[in-house]
């Protein structure tokens, strides 16, 4: 028993360093050599002391296993600059070996972690800021290796400077790749409005100091929507990532090309001397457009247009720029595509008037405050005077308060360019179905409506069943409609336009070709579509009695019309000599001035009711 409790005691006074534990051993080694200590006394302090080893046992082990088991490398030097303890993750985090550490220094191991980093004075930098107690303080190291670690060093009264590492390479790569992806185009790489925006900024803040020049580009690509819809958005897409290359390419080094979205790009340039360098750097992009781009197999030829703003002239802010550069760009396209143009004073004024066109019209869009005019078509019989009625062209017109009447040709654009179209088209196909449901009551059960649709409209996933909603709804039939489209509108998606009008046309709703002659004029697309009127324009009809030319056109659009199975309708007749020359070739309806003006509904169907 004796030998037994000096060994427990000699072991704990060796290994175990604590004070309340020396102290009690101390004690127990008294109370042994005394002679009053009994066997059992003495048992039971053998007893407490196997209790206090296994509780030891058991927090060494759960702080090992703690130590082992965390993401982090732990290292824990004491102040007599010894290592005291140190886990396998901060052992391979720095290439160690265990041997190597229990027989160095503090010292040591520090000059090992610093030989490894790229910038090897922050590790010092790092212990002067934890050199007094209580201190703490959080670095990160890049490595010689690439990888990047986070350190943070905590300086304890009891322990001594303790150290937790951590990698966040991948860390670090991940947040890299989000903000990349926060400020560039996920198709093309290039910078995003807002990384656009921001370097804009940057540029016009670092000018005022030098008082130099920078310039703003606005492009935006011409018929890419054509290409887009014909071939595919993977085509398109495609074409977005080659342009994007070819404009990096051609510009400096200095110069930032971004992509705003869609087919629209911007290009920011730098450090320009004066408008000899734009022109020069605007010409530049203009060529680069001039080879074809190899798309699917098959070489495609697409330009672009740009509107050019100037700094400080043309706007002293990032959106100021911005915005005249876009004004031009519209200008550019206005001129006839595959060019540039400046801004200036007078876009600014046209800008503006646009833009409070486009506030009127949100409102009247809203308060319904548009009206529909009808102008008659007629059939031209055997005799030049036996025509009859066959329907109305319905015609929208807007009266303003403050303007008094504003034409189409002023506003559809304004709606077309701004998505207004959309519910105002749906408006008018309402609006005039329920307008012939009134001329059906009348006595008129054949009369037919031409109804215009817009090219957005055409292109709505449900135009198809809004018109078919508002034939129903209005009580009509479908024979009382035909719905009126130009060529380009077809053009734009030939084979998707074929499937909606044939749809339609099964339907007994007739298909109106409109302005045919002045679009793409495809004979052979027309031979395909479904289509049951050609509309001989205007332009044709105004000098068909003057010009040869005018009459051998307006003569070959009636014959191959006929010849197709088709109906001919001459619009712009406003004299007895053209309705006179168009029956002599057997031109099937007539519409124009000499036959009536476009009218509000009463005034219009007026001449007709006592035929």
């Amino acid at each position: 028993m004796h030998h037994r409790l000096s060994e427990k005691v000699s072991h704990y006074l060796s290994d175990v360093k604590t004070d309340e534990l020396a102290d009690f051993l101390s004690a127990l080694s008294h109370d042994y050599q005394s002679s009053e200590t009994t066997d059992q006394e003495a048992e039971k302090r053998i007893t407490q002391l196997e209790g206090i080893e296994k509780e030891l046992k058991q927090t060494v082990s759960l702080i090992s296993a703690t130590l082992e088991t965390s993401q982090e490398g732990v290292l824990v030097i004491g102040d007599d600059n010894q290592p005291v303890v140190s886990n396998d993750n901060f052992i391979n985090m720095w290439n160690l070996n265990r041997e190597w550490i229990n027989n160095s220094s503090g010292r040591d191991i520090y000059e090992i972690v610093r030989v490894q980093l790229k910038q090897p004075s922050l590790l010092l930098e790092h212990l002067r800021e934890v050199d007094a107690p209580s201190s703490a303080t959080l670095k990160e190291y890049l490595l010689k290796d690439g990888r990047i670690i986070e350190s943070y060093i905590s300086h304890h009264v009891d322990a001594g400077v303790v150290w937790r590492f951590r990698d966040i390479t991948e860390a670090k790569k991940q947040e890299e790749i989000i903000r990349f992806q926060a400020h560039h185009d996920a198709l093309t790489n290039l910078p995003n409005r807002t990384l656009f925006g921001d370097r804009l900024s940057h540029a016009l803040r670092k000018i005022l100091r030098t008082d130099g020049k920078l310039s703003v580009f606005y492009l935006d690509l011409d018929g890419f929507k054509t290409i887009n819809d014909s071939l595919g958005h993977m085509v398109g897409d495609e074409l977005l990532v080659q342009v994007a290359k070819r404009l990096s390419d051609v510009l400096r080094d200095d110069d930032t090309v971004g992509r705003m979205g869609g087919d629209e790009f911007t290009v920011l340039l730098e450090d320009i001397e004066g408008h000899a360098d734009v022109v020069r750097l605007a010409e530049r992009v203009i060529d680069v457009f001039r080879a074809p781009f190899v798309l699917d197999g098959q070489e495609l030829y697409i330009t672009t247009s740009i509107g050019v703003s100037v700094y400080p002239g043309d706007g002293q802010t990032e959106e100021l720029l911005l915005r005249n550069a876009d004004i031009a760009m519209y200008k550019a396209k206005d001129q006839g595509r595959n060019n540039y143009h400046f801004f200036t004073s007078s876009l600014e004024r046209l800008a503006k008037h646009r833009l409070s066109l486009e506030t009127m019209l949100r409102n009247a869009v809203k308060n319904e405050e548009f009206e529909l005019y009808y102008q008659p078509v007629l059939t031209l019989g055997d005799g030049i005077e036996a025509i009859s009625l066959n329907g109305f062209e319905a015609l929208l017109r807007w009266e303003t308060k403050s303007q008094g009447f504003i034409g189409p040709d002023t506003f559809i654009p304004v709606a077309e360019s701004t998505g207004m179209i959309l519910p105002l088209g749906e408006w008018v196909l309402k609006a005039a179905c329920k307008q012939a449901r009134v001329w059906v009551d009348m006595g008129f059960p054949d009369i037919k409506i031409a109804i215009n649709l817009s090219a957005k409209q055409f292109q709505q996933t449900n135009i198809f069943e809004m018109i078919i909603a508002a034939i129903r709804n209005a009580g009509i039939g479908f024979h009382n409609v035909a719905l009126e489209i130009t060529e380009s509108m077809v053009m734009q998606n030939v084979h998707g336009s074929i499937e909606i009008l044939s749809r339609l046309r099964e339907r007994g709703i007739s298909i109106s070709m409109d302005d045919f002659g002045t679009g793409y004029s495809s004979l052979n697309y027309l031979k395909t579509l479904p289509i049951d009127i050609l509309k001989i324009d205007r332009t044709f009809v105004k000098d068909v009695t003057e010009s040869k030319d005018d009459r051998a056109i307006a003569s070959s659009i009636i014959t191959l019309g006929h010849n197709l199975d088709m109906r001919i309708v001459a619009e712009g007749v406003e004299t007895p000599e053209q309705r006179d020359f168009l029956s002599s070739q057997g031109c099937d309806m007539v519409q124009g001035y000499y036959f009536g003006k476009p009218l509000p509904a009463k005034e219009a169907i007026a001449p007709y009711t006592n035929l």
